[in-house]
């Protein structure tokens, strides 16, 4: 780790404000302080932990970690870049849901995403692509200041539905669709029975994802990716599987990650069997009420389609373009349409960068992005 002391801000932002920080880098994706920096933050997320970037590491990816402190050797904000070289672009370098910060202070964001840009052209990084935290709007605006762009590439859903855990259960069950309840009764009624799963039953779910993966074309990553994740997230508490059976036989699964105060619906696998049995629909309501017995605040599940969400919000209609995807299942369970702050990327060629209008739209719609992209993911 390196690190080396901000006495004076006026003197790298241009600001009449000065203060004391301590900017850490470091290379190393564990990191137990910043983790527990990041469990406490106000929009801290899973995917800015060192757990996470040893999970990104089994597909190649490397870290480099910005952590800063004051006077009093606490953390109070940071980001952690996940970088990979891809063959045809260079590095990328990508900050999913940071960076974070303990306050809203104009002055140490600033100071951070200065040395972010200062990072990406010392690292030789080409494109990096920052998607705020869910309340990082003002982040979002501090970063074109400093040559950031809007990007419609997201690394993270920017729309999804949170349902509000702080209500009781019987609230929370009114507010879900009627069919969607009708189609919990069925399951319940014809023995679709839930439970916890462990690490035996990883393969399980895998197989289970190939299979969904495959009706609804996406990629996923080798097992030993999803093996990784619950290695290092299940024995602090932050993940659990949930396993739908039918007769003994595994039918559907779903991991959830809990972090701060919110349960995240990561990824859910159904083998496609007993579609008449709702197997699925039991599965979420499910969770959902471990979640509130557990005293969390949301259920998260985890993206939408934005252009659906937003002429959901306002008609309250699901428009027919989307009736085939994930998004009107999820839809049913009620709960508030919420939208989060898009990405931004920077370029570090000048040239490219002042030619980003015209290039990124062709590079975003190359067969080589595509592939990026299913890399990129925080799934």
């Amino acid at each position: 780790m390196t690190s080396h002391i901000v006495n004076s801000l006026d003197t790298i932002l241009d600001s009449t404000t000065t203060a004391d920080y301590q900017v850490h880098i470091s290379f190393t994706p564990e990191d137990d302080a910043w983790d527990t920096f990041l469990a406490k933050a106000q929009g801290g997320h899973h995917v800015q932990t060192g757990l996470w970037a040893q999970v990104k590491g089994v597909l190649g990816w490397g870290v480099i970690r910005v952590v800063v402190t004051s006077g009093n050797k606490h953390i109070v904000g940071g980001a952690q870049i996940m970088v990979r070289r891809f063959r045809g672009l260079g590095k990328i370098g990508i900050i999913s849901k940071g960076p974070l910060f303990s306050s809203s202070n104009p002055i140490l964001t600033m100071l951070i995403i200065k040395e972010l840009v200062h990072l990406a052209k010392l690292n030789h990084i080409q494109f990096l692509v920052v998607q705020p935290p869910n309340n990082g709007e003002e982040t979002g605006r501090q970063l074109a200041h400093f040559g950031f762009n809007p990007v419609r590439m997201t690394i993270n859903p920017t729309a999804t539905i949170l349902i509000d855990l702080h209500k009781d259960l019987d609230t929370i069950q009114s507010e879900i669709k009627q069919s969607t309840r009708r189609n919990i009764r069925i399951a319940q009624r014809k023995g679709i029975t839930i439970r916890e799963g462990t690490e035996a039953d990883i393969g399980r779910f895998y197989v289970a994802l190939k299979a969904t993966s495959r009706r609804k074309n996406f990629a996923t990553f080798p097992i030993e990716y999803y093996h990784r994740m619950w290695e290092l997230f299940a024995p602090r508490g932050y993940a659990r599987l949930f396993v739908a059976e039918y007769e003994g036989e595994t039918v559907s699964s779903q991991l959830a990650i809990s972090f701060g105060d919110t349960v995240i619906n990561k990824m859910t696998a159904w083998s496609g069997e007993y579609s008449s049995l709702r197997p699925n629909e039991a599965l979420y309501w499910a969770v959902i009420q471990w979640a509130k017995a557990h005293g969390f605040r949301y259920y998260d599940l985890e993206g939408i389609n934005a252009d659906a969400a937003q002429e959901i919000a306002e008609t309250n209609k699901v428009p027919d373009s989307v009736r085939k995807t994930f998004t009107p299942f999820k839809v049913g369970f009620g709960g508030k349409i919420t939208f989060f702050p898009g990405a931004y990327v920077y370029i570090s060629n000048p040239i490219l960068r002042t030619a980003y209008r015209i290039i990124l739209p062709k590079v975003y719609q190359s067969p080589l992005m595509m592939k990026v992209m299913g890399h990129l993911r925080t799934s």
